[in-house]
């Protein structure tokens, strides 16, 4: 009776533990493209490439970040968490390893690819672990330390990357996260406990079949899909910044690569802001209302950003203040797209659901980020009607959304 509260104390301890490693986790994953982006014009430079080849490095690494979870998700939910968790990061250092020795644009982009093939495990191993762990409102609150470590990678990612290339050479951005990455194996070797808990499977349960079967069940769920692409038109704001701005800012409004990075703080303090509330919004309002909330202030800023541009307004407060409105919405829809899809399914499917929801997604992104590196980058209308139509994107993704689940739930309540 008496061991009952120290117990649960320390399940709240240990759930803690994993928030914050899970946000740290997160933190390398969006490192890994936020990082080096003051440097891609020195890149360009250094490898002698265009720079629409040094914007397809960021495609590549969207790519493999895109495959991976397919096979990583299903294996972890057979064999558990930190086995994978173990081999992304592996994975992911190799490749910081060779971009440091890169030479030439190949050997440069498959090392970029290897980064993305890791990380892409380190999202699906994170996410599947706040799955086995947390539930309901708790699921979308634990979700926010994913949006978190995403705010904090995406705003002080760039600072660090751009005083890094300032002082010393683009390669040092990648010693930094080969550092990072360690840093990282370490931790989860002594503080992540295995969330997976253990079910007893037939020998004869054929995994393929297994995840082949979940998967083509949650592509026929319109709910599910919904979020999914809910959530990539969100994320298509920070792919935009990502992939629109460095030779915008650098070149354009001649910004040097530790002034741009400075500018992505910003960015990342909004995001930062949105992700720590949007624990309060949803359990003051609803999961609903949090996403359509930031849905509509994505709409608005890109209105704003191409009203002023078509206004003949040109400057560097046209783009980042618009920006800063449109990430803290981003940040709402993220977080709470990821929660409301994979609490469609069991715990026991969470690895395979992560895998998928992420792979979607990614696939998505990989596919647009190439077009956006086609955009010209000689002033901000562009991007501004980019971060317009994800608004309403949003939107409509997420209205239909809710219609699905009251449909749904009617259903339900009637049968």
């Amino acid at each position: 009776m008496h061991h009952a509260p120290s117990q649960q104390s320390q399940v709240k301890s240990q759930q803690l533990h994993i928030k914050k490693l899970i946000l740290i986790i997160t933190i390398l994953g969006q490192a890994s493209i936020a990082l080096y982006l003051p440097a891609l014009p020195e890149i360009s430079r250094g490898l002698v490439i265009d720079e629409f080849q040094t914007k397809l490095t960021v495609t590549c690494f969207i790519i493999g970040f895109g495959i991976s979870p397919l096979f990583f998700g299903p294996i972890s939910d057979r064999i558990g968490r930190k086995p994978i968790l173990f081999t992304a990061l592996l994975l992911a250092l190799v490749g910081f390893v060779g971009n440091i020795f890169s030479t030439t644009f190949e050997v440069f982009t498959l090392c970029r690819i290897l980064e993305g093939l890791g990380c892409g495990g380190l999202l699906t191993s994170g996410r599947a672990i706040v799955r086995d762990v947390f539930s309901g409102k708790e699921l979308a609150s634990a979700s926010s330390y994913l949006s978190m470590g995403f705010a904090l990678g995406f705003g002080l990612s760039p600072v660090i990357g751009g005083l890094l290339t300032k002082t010393f050479h683009w390669t040092s951005v990648f010693i930094f996260l080969a550092l990072f990455d360690l840093f990282i194996m370490g931790l989860c070797f002594f503080y992540l406990p295995e969330t997976k808990t253990a079910t007893p499977g037939k020998p004869q349960d054929n995994l393929l079949k297994i995840t082949l079967k979940d998967y083509l069940h949650a592509i026929s769920n319109h709910q599910f899909m919904l979020n999914v692409l809910g959530g990539f038109f969100a994320y298509c704001i920070v792919i935009s910044y990502n992939v629109m701005t460095p030779f915008l800012v650098q070149g354009y409004f001649h910004f040097s690569p530790d002034e741009y990075g400075y500018l992505a703080v910003l960015i990342g303090v909004p995001y930062y802001l949105a992700a720590s509330m949007n624990r309060q919004i949803v359990l003051k309002h609803s999961i609903y209302f949090s996403c359509m909330l930031g849905g509509f202030l994505i709409l608005v800023a890109g209105t704003v950003m191409l009203g002023a541009n078509l206004s003949g307004y040109q400057n560097i407060y046209v783009l980042i203040v618009p920006f800063m409105v449109a990430t803290f919405g981003q940040a709402l829809i993220f977080s709470n797209t990821i929660a409301s899809a994979l609490q469609l399914f069991p715990a026991t499917s969470g690895g395979r659901m992560s895998a998928l929801y992420s792979s979607l997604q990614m696939i998505f992104v990989s596919l647009i980020s190439t077009y956006f590196a086609c955009l010209p980058d000689n002033n901000t209308i562009y991007l501004a009607t980019v971060v317009g139509c994800m608004g309403g994107c949003c939107l409509i993704c997420i209205i239909l959304c809710e219609r699905v689940r009251r449909a749904h739930a009617s259903k339900t309540a009637t049968a």
